[in-house]
């Protein structure tokens, strides 16, 4: 549901020319944007390099400055951006303001989160207020000791609240967005608690 202007649309086919027949020479700029937010992290998962200290280079937040300039420069072109990498993004100062500024071009922004950090009423009402289109919140487990097989050094209950707060800034607001998406990593461990997952979501007010 992106908004299509007529530069946007001249790009997409440009994409297709470059896949078809034009393999060695880009035509098209980026219509999509993954957005290192931070390498920085409060948790240890397994499966991310921050978490296993095997990213090879310091934690930091990325410059806001930099930030705008590579969307203003990208903004006739681009249609969707994606807020997460190898770190937490709400631990990012800015990044109600990172969305904001995406919106002022119509580019839809989806947030993904552990909910376990920086998630103060104040905090998430300031990003509802920005109006991301969609945040992942990731639940990995119905209980504490499932869920901190992979989320190590996490609070459940810490994220369960991020949900809860997400879906009563809303209210608040006024606002359909964003779309609260309850994400649950299927494991050995979470796979038999799925049913009890659901459940959850649906308790919380969850998308």
């Amino acid at each position: 549901h992106c908004p299509l202007t007529l530069r946007k649309r001249h790009n997409l086919a440009l994409h297709q020319v470059n896949k078809r027949w034009l393999h060695r020479r880009e035509l098209a700029l980026p219509h999509i944007l993954h957005v290192g937010v931070t390498t920085l992290c409060n948790l240890r998962c397994p499966g991310c390099p921050t978490g296993t200290k095997a990213l090879g280079r310091k934690g930091e937040h990325l410059n806001f400055d930099v930030y705008c300039r590579v969307v203003d420069e990208l903004r006739s072109t681009l249609m969707f951006m994606l807020f997460w990498d190898w770190g937490e993004p709400l631990m990012h100062p800015r990044i109600a303001d990172m969305i904001a500024h995406a919106n002022q071009s119509d580019i839809k922004t989806v947030i993904s989160t552990s909910g376990t950090i920086c998630n103060s009423k104040d905090h998430i009402t300031r990003l509802v207020a920005a109006e991301p289109d969609v945040v992942i919140v990731c639940i990995d487990g119905a209980t504490q000791e499932t869920y901190s097989t992979y989320r190590v050094g996490g609070q459940l209950t810490d994220a369960l609240a991020t949900i809860r707060r997400l879906v009563a800034a809303k209210e608040r607001l006024g606002t359909k967005y964003p779309v609260v998406e309850f994400r649950t990593l299927a494991t050995k461990y979470t796979e038999r608690q799925m049913p009890e997952l659901l459940g959850m979501a649906e308790d919380l007010g969850a998308d």
